[in-house]
């Protein structure tokens, strides 16, 4: 008797497998089998990796409306952010129809050490950085 309900219940956990399965499915094919992916920006590494006070960096990327597909005709902003936290705004740019975006700035008067350069496409909600090292040693003073 033990043996029959035991082999009962391991054919009602299978039959449930299967149902489950079967949803999935379902589902699956009723969504038309399509997977949403989230938009992103990359941003190409920035060379050479050091710059002094008012020499020009020129920066490049990509926004994606999806994982694949370009996003032309959007806005991207960039920024910079010294060592100390300080946020400099360098402006915006529009990607071209390859979703493609370059700009080239003047470093302007911020602190040595670290620098982040920040792209951003506040409609798609997704943003990029690249870093490089302001030179303490070249720095130019007003007196």
């Amino acid at each position: 008797m033990d043996i029959l309900i035991s082999i009962f219940l391991l054919e009602v956990d299978i039959l449930i497998a299967i149902v489950i399965i079967f949803l999935i499915l379902l589902i699956w094919i009723l969504l038309g089998k399509t997977v949403v992916t989230a938009p992103s920006i990359t941003l190409a590494p920035l060379s050479p990796a050091q710059y002094d006070h008012g020499d020009t960096v020129s920066c490049s990327g990509v926004v994606y409306s999806d994982k694949t597909t370009p996003a032309p005709g959007e806005t991207v902003d960039l920024t910079l952010t010294d060592s100390k936290g300080t946020l400099f705004d360098l402006g915006t740019v529009v990607t071209d129809q390859n979703g493609a975006f370059s700009d080239s700035f003047v470093v302007p008067g911020v602190a040595p050490g670290a620098v982040t350069l920040t792209a951003t496409d506040t409609a798609l909600g997704v943003s990029a950085t690249q870093s490089f090292t302001l030179e303490r040693s070249k720095m130019r003073f007003e007196e």
